[in-house]
């Protein structure tokens, strides 16, 4: 309890020291923020959400109105709200500031609620930093070439939509490309969410799944490879990814339509051109 206490009042002074000082230009959206300011500063907090909600609904592309909204859910101790509420923004307004906070409050959230990483053997030179997920799998990231290594014999690990740690997630903004070796025999839930800089991924013919959420929100994720080997996409699997145009299938038209792809509202594979290899 101590810890969840601490991290409020962590987000809290975070929220406050990077409030954003602009003004809400669109003078419809301009009426509901204002009264969610309003209703912030007298601790209506329900209230609050409903008015920056609706200033969102009239114009979408204003990133300080979700920042507020971020605000008031952060009021309400509802920390996964306000993280999706600064998510939201961040996929509407590509607004780099959006961007700055959902990595501050990620470092506050991995560094209460994971066990430290392992200090590195001094053997390992700066630029190559490595790790175990299980005792099956492993993780490599070359800092020289940005590139994160996935490797072992088995299943990866799933990864909670709600918690932003993963082993490799303090390098998630430098990462350009992944590479799963062969041997992997699947991608885990949400294991690459939010890879901001990666822009390109190759999946092995050993892999037979991708998980739910697997690459959300890799906006700067311009293609995809992947082999006939695999029979289930998960739900969300490449949402928010708004920058992937090519996906390279191994397989035919028929084998792609037999997969199993619950495809989430808004995922890139509506939209992306897939390129078959038969």
């Amino acid at each position: 309890m101590k810890k969840v206490t601490a991290l409020f009042a962590a987000l809290t002074l975070l929220l406050d020291l990077c409030a954003c000082s602009a003004k809400v230009q669109d003078p419809t959206c301009h009426e509901q923020f204002d009264l969610g300011v309003q209703y912030l500063s007298e601790g209506n907090y329900e209230e609050a959400v409903m008015a920056f909600t609706a200033a969102i609904e009239i114009n979408s592309k204003q990133a300080e109105v979700y920042e507020k909204l971020a605000d008031a859910y952060l009021a309400l101790a509802d920390t996964e709200a306000m993280l999706q509420a600064l998510r939201d923004g961040y996929v509407a307004t590509e607004s780099a500031h959006l961007k700055t906070r959902i990595d501050e409050l990620f470092m506050l959230e991995s560094m209460s609620t994971s066990e430290p990483e392992p200090s590195p053997n001094p053997a390992q030179t700066q630029e190559s930093i490595r790790g175990n997920t299980s005792s099956n799998i492993s993780w490599h990231y070359d800092e020289g070439t940005k590139t994160l290594t996935i490797s072992g014999a088995g299943r990866m690990e799933d990864y909670d939509y709600g918690n932003y740690y993963r082993p490799w997630s303090f390098y998630n903004d430098s990462i350009e490309s992944i590479e799963i070796l062969n041997g992997v025999t699947s991608i885990g839930d949400c294991a690459f969410r939010e890879c901001f800089g990666e822009s390109n991924v190759s999946i092995p013919s050993s892999v037979t799944s991708i998980g739910d959420g697997a690459f959300t929100y890799c906006d700067s994720l311009i293609s995809v490879t992947i082999p006939n080997s695999v029979t289930v996409i998960g739900d969300g699997a490449f949402y928010g990814c708004s920058s992937l145009t090519d996906i390279y299938y191994s397989g035919s038209l028929d084998q792609w339509d037999a997969i199993k792809h619950p495809y989430g509202i808004g995922d890139a594979l509506l939209s992306a051109t897939i390129h078959f290899d038969s």
